[in-house]
């Protein structure tokens, strides 16, 4: 694989992860559903989806963004690595958090808007500013930039357990085990989701170490080895790679779908975000569009943009199941057009303005 496929693969791949998460935020069953309701099938396809489809975006971004990072890494690099992701992460992740409280605010002032929203009052204080800077209060699917801000400070600490294959592979097998929960619960809450996409997120950092060649079937990128060492494994490798994590998937989804332990859920996660990956790698001919591009942008705005359109929507059109499956399978199609929108706005008339709402993405 060649770097410049391999880069559109990863445009590719964060193109469709979008779409999955887009699909977690726009769960409307409830909203859609009368108390004491029975649940119909347009809500039976849409809980299938977010289940088995949606919630595999998170870690679909944890172990891209694992590998990325850690893709011909040295300490060296380090320095150059976390000043990047303050401008890619830290900076985007203080501002949106800010654009959503003061939005929260301002909405709180018009009576019709806050019956709608029914959020809770706010306070203009340094202290409220500061709990939703820090904490995403008013912007909930921030966890993951905080918990990515978290794994790229602790580089140096995930770099000494990973660097070695064999120690590392231990590592992640002990994290994975001590989830399960089978010897020790950890507490408290915020650790053990920490450790949960610690998983995913450094099995992808282990294959930006160790694991290159697998994943890229011969690229020559950074710290490539030689062509020979990196030889892909060719069609037939490619088709049976793809055979074996579809059938790993499906197993894996059996027991995920089962609830029985949260390593079942881990591991059809990774496998589902592997297969994607392989898939994605089979079938991507072209380059991804300049609108499908606008990933970050979209993620941190399709909350808003989900609840806004999901709200009026209801209001309007009233609480009928079938139009409720149309606006949340229609929810990546109207993020991204409002992303679009944004960007024709923003980035030729304040062009500083979308590069730090996108991390100058």
């Amino acid at each position: 694989m060649k770097e410049q496929k391999f880069w559109k693969n990863v445009e590719w791949f964060h193109f469709l992860f979008s779409i999955f998460v887009i699909w977690i935020h726009a769960d409307n069953i409830s909203s859609f559903t009368e108390a004491g309701a029975q649940v119909t099938g347009p809500f039976v396809l849409e809980g299938f989806i977010i289940k088995y489809l949606a919630n595999l975006g998170v870690a679909g971004f944890y172990l891209c963004s694992g590998y990325l990072f850690y893709r011909g890494f040295t300490m060296g690099k380090l320095s150059g690595k976390w000043k990047s992701r303050v401008k890619t992460l830290v900076l985007p992740y203080i501002v949106w958090n800010l654009i959503y409280y003061i939005l929260h605010y301002v909405v709180l002032q018009i009576p019709k808007l806050a019956g709608m929203f029914a959020d809770r009052p706010i306070s203009l204080s340094w202290r409220s500013v500061l709990d939703a800077v820090i904490w995403y209060r008013y912007n909930p699917v921030f966890w993951y930039l905080q918990f990515l801000i978290i794994f790229v400070f602790l580089c140096p600490v995930i770099y000494v357990l990973l660097r070695n294959r064999y120690v590392g592979a231990v590592v992640l097998a002990g994290v994975l085990l001590l989830q399960s929960g089978i010897f020790y619960r950890v507490q408290p809450q915020m650790l053990n989701s920490l450790l949960n996409w610690f998983v995913v997120y450094g099995t992808g950092a282990w294959l930006g170490l160790h694991g290159k060649r697998w994943v890229e079937n011969g690229s020559k990128g950074p710290g490539h080895i030689g062509e020979n060492t990196l030889k892909g494994p060719g069609p037939f490798g490619e088709n049976l790679a793809l055979t074996v994590s579809g059938i790993c998937m499906l197993l894996t989804g059996i027991l995920y779908g089962k609830g029985i332990n949260v390593v079942f859920s881990l591991l059809y996660f990774l496998v589902g975000a592997v297969f994607f990956w392989l898939l994605l790698n089979k079938i991507v001919k072209h380059e991804a569009k300049s609108w499908m591009k606008l990933t970050f942008f979209v993620y941190a705005s399709h909350q808003m943009v989900v609840s806004v359109v999901t709200k009026l929507g209801m209001r309007i059109l009233g609480a009928n199941a079938w139009i409720g499956l149309f606006l949340f399978i229609a929810a990546p199609i109207y993020s991204f057009f409002i992303a679009w929108i944004c960007k024709k706005i923003l980035s030729g008339r304040a062009k500083c303005i979308w590069n730090l709402l996108t991390g100058n993405r």
